[in-house]
């Protein structure tokens, strides 16, 4: 009925001038401070690294973002920590699911000259989640020591699964 009445008169009556005074105030306050806040979470998007290391704060079972502090770690050449963020997201992903952090420890074993090791995580991404980058990473190094027909064999798996993916494509090349 207020609402109707507000209408019809064309007139405010039933708001006093303080309630209206007293809500705009309320309503710029609102907007300093989701804007200020919006301004301090601006800092932790400029680096993606600062972000994540941020965010796994408040979500420390967030398998995503441990993989990618590892990705960062990685980037930047500081293995030992890159190696440490993968094995967390192993640990923290459901049922210690997660090929793409698998594969990533992976290559960290590879770059150490852990073949065996690397071999082993290479094939256990490609079990649990069809990884590609699995599949290229695990051929190359059958290619490397001279396995042809079992790098073939992986690849052709994976050509199954990712039939476009370019580098399944030039090792399976190679392997031939």
């Amino acid at each position: 009925y207020l609402g109707y009445q507000y209408f019809r008169d064309g007139r405010r009556k039933w708001l006093s001038v303080a309630a209206r005074t007293s809500g705009w105030v309320l309503f710029g306050l609102v907007v300093v401070y989701f804007g200020g806040a919006t301004i301090v979470r601006n800092y932790d998007w400029r680096e993606p690294l600062r972000l994540y290391q941020h965010d796994v704060i408040y979500e420390p079972y967030s398998f995503l973002l441990h993989n990618n502090i590892g990705v960062e770690l990685f980037r930047r050449g500081e293995i030992a920590g890159a190696k440490q963020a993968f094995s967390n997201a192993i640990q923290t992903a459901p049922g210690a699911g997660y090929g793409t952090a698998y594969n990533n420890l992976g290559v960290i074993l590879e770059n150490e000259g852990k073949k065996t090791e690397a071999l082993n995580h290479f094939r256990y991404s490609i079990e649990i989640s069809s990884y590609e980058l699995a599949y290229s990473n695990f051929a190359r190094m059958l290619i490397g020591d001279k396995k042809y027909d079992e790098a073939i064999e992986i690849l052709l798996q994976g050509r199954d699964v990712h039939p476009n993916d370019l580098q399944i494509m030039y090792y399976l090349g190679a392997a031939y």
